[in-house]
């Protein structure tokens, strides 16, 4: 089903706003990238701000993890290197920095400010 067009200009720009921030999907969502299949995983945070304080947590046990003697004493984990674990997780946190919301931040500024030349403005409203 095809979307009405509002009229009005500030209505529209309302809506592809509204459009923008919509833009969420939450669980393991099926991802193609090129040939291969991946399942593509996402959580729910209450702010940016306490998903920014699980991304510092993150680099902070990676840093406790290489400051430390980097040996694991458990059994389960003998096997693993604290190497191995922290690159992980370092993949981890650059997959979790925000970088969508700071381009929709980008392309809502731009509608804001009326900057047609800005590189996120959207082109339906150009």
């Amino acid at each position: 089903m095809k979307k009405k067009k509002p009229k009005n200009r500030k209505k529209r720009e309302l809506q592809v706003m509204r459009d923008i921030i919509a833009e969420k999907h939450h669980g393991l969502q099926p991802k193609n990238y090129g040939n291969r299949k991946f399942m593509e995983g996402s959580f729910n945070v209450e702010s940016h701000e306490e998903h920014l304080l699980q991304v510092s947590a993150l680099l902070e046990v990676c840093i406790l993890a290489l400051d430390g003697n980097a040996e694991f004493h458990t059994a389960m984990l003998r096997h693993k290197t604290a190497k191995d674990s922290v690159q992980m997780v370092l993949q981890m946190i650059i997959e979790l920095l925000p970088f969508d919301d700071i381009f929709k931040y980008e392309r809502i500024k731009a509608i804001l400010e009326n900057d047609i030349e800005h590189r996120y403005f959207p082109e339906t409203l150009k």
